[in-house]
């Protein structure tokens, strides 16, 4: 398992299917979870909730679900993506399971090489990992200047071990790699662009977070703020990071960035501060 740059939890987003932690939408036709009670102080002024941006609302049941026409938007900002042609790895040694062929092929967005290691097209759809056109678009979500902390993508045919019933671990982040594991039940677009997003949270992060410091500071503004985005969020500090800029990077240069900065003050000056530098 890769290190941080500085000593963080790797990602482990667990499939909702067993447990709702606020890692993904099961699909992309599913009803919105519950809107959590906000935690608004006394001291701040309260900002009304507007429809379209109820996706910035705590939920306090299941996770997140940023619609599709806000990963649609973020994909338009972006340039297109190109695909090189596939080379076949003899005995690809997976960071876990047993060796087997494997495909790599190189996705190129805005000018940044991101190196895909996949098993054949068959095995993909066995185990619902996106296919490369699929893992491509939700690539092309994230912002240009977070992406390029993420370097390789791999698509895992083995599950990662510690999952079990009732805590399947679908995906992993840090050290500028991504990992994606099986997971059961059909997987939507959706479904890859908020994965892949919050694991590349993670390289991102690691990127940002250097010192014992930098990781207090978020810590505070988790306390100031009160609200959390997610359940899984609560499960660590690193967790919230991720979930927080999921939402950050979803509502900002949008109307629905003034509720979400009413909601999070602390750490939104705390993530406009890193997207500035």
């Amino acid at each position: 398992m890769a290190n941080m740059t500085f000593p963080g939890p790797i990602c482990r987003s667990r499939h909702p299917t067993d447990i709702n932690d606020g890692t993904l939408a099961l699909v992309a036709s599913s009803p919105p979870c519950p809107i959590g009670v906000t935690l608004i102080k006394s001291t701040q002024t309260p900002v009304p909730q507007t429809s379209s941006c109820l996706y910035v609302e705590p939920v306090l049941n299941g996770t997140l679900s940023v619609p599709d026409t806000i990963f649609n938007r973020l994909r338009a900002s972006n340039g297109v993506a190109k695909l090189s042609p596939t080379s076949l790895l003899s005995a690809h040694q997976w960071r876990y399971g047993s060796p087997t062929n494997a495909i790599k092929q190189i996705i190129t967005i805005d000018g940044q090489d991101i190196t895909v290691i996949r098993p054949p097209d068959n095995v993909i759809q066995q185990n619902n990992l996106p296919t490369i056109n699929q893992l491509t678009e939700a690539l092309r979500a994230i912002p240009k200047k977070q992406r390029r902390h993420t370097a390789t993508v791999n698509l895992s045919p083995a599950a990662n071990p510690s999952s079990r019933p009732g805590h399947v671990i679908a995906g992993e982040g840090g050290a500028d790699d991504i990992v994606l594991y099986p997971v059961t039940g059909i997987q939507s677009q959706n479904n890859f662009d908020y994965r892949v997003m919050h694991e590349s949270g993670h390289n991102y992060q690691s990127s940002i977070w250097n010192s014992a410091q930098s990781v207090a500071a978020w810590s505070t503004a988790i306390t100031s703020d009160g609200n959390s985005p997610s359940p899984y969020a609560q499960t660590g500090t690193g967790e919230d990071f991720c979930e927080f800029y999921v939402l950050f990077v979803a509502s900002r240069n949008t109307h629905c960035a003034v509720r979400l900065k009413a909601l999070y003050p602390a750490r939104w000056q705390l993530m406009t501060d890193y997207f500035q530098r």
